[in-house]
């Protein structure tokens, strides 16, 4: 076989059986959003994400990765009461 129907068929293969069945599951959701994910959903500029998280948007970082629980972003976006910034939350 060439090489290069070797990578089409690994690329085949690896479409029809998914790559993580287990994170298909509905019943298993993430926790978190990226500061990507959550200056979408608030309508700001990425920029603007970074600049206020750790300081208006709690942060939790795992290595590098800064990501924002998404029980903040329900809250804030549905309105309810609850912790409205970074300090207030304890979370940094």
């Amino acid at each position: 076989m060439k090489a290069r129907a070797i990578g089409r068929w690994i690329a085949g293969a690896f479409k029809t059986r998914g790559s993580c069945p287990e994170m298909e599951d509905e019943a298993i959701k993430r926790q978190t959003y990226t500061i990507e994910e959550t200056a979408r959903i608030f309508g700001i500029g990425r920029n603007q994400a970074y600049a206020a998280a750790g300081k208006e948007i709690p942060i939790i970082r795992i290595g590098k990765r800064k990501l924002v629980p998404r029980a903040w972003v329900d809250n804030k976006v549905s309105g309810a009461p609850g912790f409205n910034t970074a300090a207030e939350s304890g979370l940094r």
